[in-house]
C-alpha cells in the first residue's frame, strides 16, 4: 500500500476575491493549517464529484483584522486522491479558482558527482525545456529530518556545500521537481556528516556595547549542538577579564563592573575539548550626577567606587560646611521670631 501524499496549496487572495496561485508542492507529510470554514479546498474527480474537502487558512498581508485586510495569504493542505483530476478553492458556494491536477513530473538522466574540494557535491541532471518546472535539492537524514538545501532552481546543476547542513550522521540528497502543483522526488547521492562540536554564543551583553557606570549587566549565553538542541550547562564557565564570574549556568549577572573596557568569555569543556567565545564591552566613567547621587544616598561606595585592583579610587570628600550654621542658640519663646505670612501672628516681647 502506497503512503498517502498531500498537496500543499499556496496563493494570495485580493479583497475583490481574485485568487493568484503561487507554487505549491507535494509531500508525504501533512502541514498544520488553521482553517477558515468559509473557504474550502475541494478535490474533484472527472465527474465533478467531490472526493475530499478541507478548510484553508487565510492570513492578512497587511495590518488589521483578517476580515478587513486588502489581501490575504492562502495556505491549504489536502490528501491527494488517486482519482482526482482537479481542485477548486471556494468561498461558501462561490468558486474562486480551479486548477487541473496532472501526472507527477518526470526527471531523466540524473547524475551526481563529487568535487575535488572536500565536503562539496556537484549535482547535475537533464532539464526538460518544454516542462514548466522548478527544482529543489533536499537533504533527508537517517533520523527522518529534512533540510531544503536549494529551492526553485531553473537550471540543470547545483553545488551542495555539506558543511551548511545543520545535522550529523548519514543521509541522502534528493532532487525534487515541481510543476507548481505536484512534485517528484528522486535519489541523487548518499553522504555522511561527521560529528561536529556544539556551538557557543554570547547573547548579552552585545559586542562593543557601552554601559553606564553603576548599572548591573545581565549576562546570557547559548550552548547548542549542530541540530539546534540545547546542551548541558554543567561544564560552562564565565570569566570576566580572566577572573571567574560564574560556573555551571548560562544566565548570570555582573553586579558592579568597573569603569573601562572588559572582556567577557564563555568556555565549554567536553570530552577533553575546549570551546570558547568572548565579547568586549565598555563601562563608561562615573559622571558628577552619579557621584552626587551617592552622596545624597550616603552610599559607602563613595569611599571606593572602583573595587578592582589598580583602578583609581574616589575618596569621600570632606563634609561641606557651606550650609552649616553651627549650634543654635538657646531658644526662648518670648524672644523667638518666626517668618510669617499674612495669616500668622508674630509673638511680641513681654
Amino acid at each position: 500500500m502506497k503512503p498517502t501524499r498531500y498537496l500543499h496549496i499556496r496563493g494570495t487572495l485580493a479583497a475583490n476575491m481574485v485568487y493568484t496561485m503561487r507554487p505549491g508542492y507535494e509531500s508525504d507529510q501533512p502541514s498544520r493549517v488553521e482553517g477558515d470554514e468559509q473557504y474550502r479546498l475541494l478535490l474533484l474527480d472527472d465527474a465533478e464529484r467531490t472526493l475530499i474537502d478541507a478548510a484553508v487558512q487565510l492570513t492578512a498581508l497587511a495590518c488589521g483584522a483578517a476580515r478587513t485586510s486588502a489581501a490575504f495569504r492562502v495556505r491549504g493542505c489536502i490528501p491527494l486522491h488517486p482519482r482526482a483530476v482537479a481542485y477548486e478553492l471556494r468561498r461558501l458556494d462561490r468558486r474562486l479558482f480551479r486548477c487541473a491536477i496532472d501526472d507527477a513530473p518526470s526527471i531523466e538522466h540524473l547524475h551526481a558527482q563529487s568535487e575535488k574540494v572536500p565536503g562539496r557535491l556537484r549535482c547535475t541532471w537533464q532539464h526538460a525545456p518544454h516542462q514548466r518546472v522548478t527544482y529543489s535539492i533536499v537533504a533527508r537524514m537517517a533520523s527522518g529530518r529534512r533540510f531544503t538545501v536549494a529551492r526553485r532552481l531553473m537550471h540543470d546543476r547545483h553545488d551542495v556545500d555539506l558543511a551548511r547542513i545543520p545535522a550529523q550522521g548519514s543521509g541522502e540528497l534528493l532532487l525534487v521537481v515541481n510543476d507548481g502543483v505536484r512534485s517528484t522526488e528522486v535519489h541523487l547521492k548518499t553522504f555522511e556528516l561527521e560529528p561536529r562540536p556544539p556551538e557557543l554564543h554570547i547573547v548579552a551583553p552585545a559586542a562593543a556595547s557601552k554601559w553606564q557606570f553603576g548599572q548591573p549587566i545581565s549576562v546570557q549565553g547559548i550552548c547548542q549542538d549542530v541540530e539546534g538542541r540545547g546542551f548541558p550547562q554543567d561544564s560552562v564557565v564565565w570569566e570576566l577579564d580572566g577572573e571567574l564570574l560564574s560556573r555551571g549556568r548560562l544566565l548570570t549577572v555582573i553586579e558592579r563592573p568597573a569603569a573601562g573596557k572588559h572582556r567577557l568569555s564563555l568556555t565549554l569543556t567536553q570530552a577533553g575539548r575546549t570551546i570558547a567565545t568572548s565579547v568586549d564591552f565598555v563601562v563608561e566613567q562615573p559622571d558628577l550626577h552619579y557621584e552626587e547621587w551617592l552622596r545624597l544616598m550616603h552610599e559607602p561606595e563613595l569611599d571606593t567606587i572602583d573595587h578592582h585592583a589598580g583602578a583609581p579610587v574616589m575618596k569621600r570628600p570632606a563634609p561641606s560646611r557651606e550650609f552649616d550654621a553651627g549650634p543654635l542658640p538657646p531658644s526662648s519663646a518670648a524672644h523667638t521670631t518666626r517668618e510669617s505670612g499674612p495669616d500668622i501672628d508674630t509673638p511680641l516681647a513681654s
